[in-house]
């Protein structure tokens, strides 16, 4: 009995992985650049974002769940899983706080906080 995930070789190419078509990896790099307009909670107009990349570490059992959920339901990616699952936590962050916190005067020292 096959898994729900795996392929038959007969109806894909086998060296589809293996050797990158370029008409596809044109378009991977087109939507790795793609913008889109963000309307903020607070009903203000925005300029179009782009997306930035934040690297994480998390342990290994949570992660092993997130693939487990993004295999099971193909709908969802892992990115976009993690980034609903941030958007929603922000939101109670600042709900707490009783709205947006206000803008950094400096960025982020990288590394671990110091306790």
């Amino acid at each position: 009995m096959a898994t729900p995930k795996q392929s038959r070789t007969i109806k894909n190419d086998p060296f589809a992985d293996l050797i990158p078509d370029p008409e596809v990896t044109k378009l991977r790099e087109k939507a790795e650049t793609k913008t889109e307009t963000a309307i903020p909670t607070n009903g203000s107009l925005s300029r179009p974002q782009t997306k930035t990349k934040i690297t994480i570490m998390i342990d290994s059992a949570l992660a092993e769940r997130i693939k487990n959920a993004v295999y099971w339901n193909p709908e969802l990616t892992v990115a976009g899983l993690a980034v609903e699952g941030i958007r929603r936590t922000i939101n109670e962050i600042e709900k707490k706080n009783q709205g947006p916190y206000p803008p950094r005067t400096s960025q982020l020292k990288p590394g671990r906080p110091l306790k």
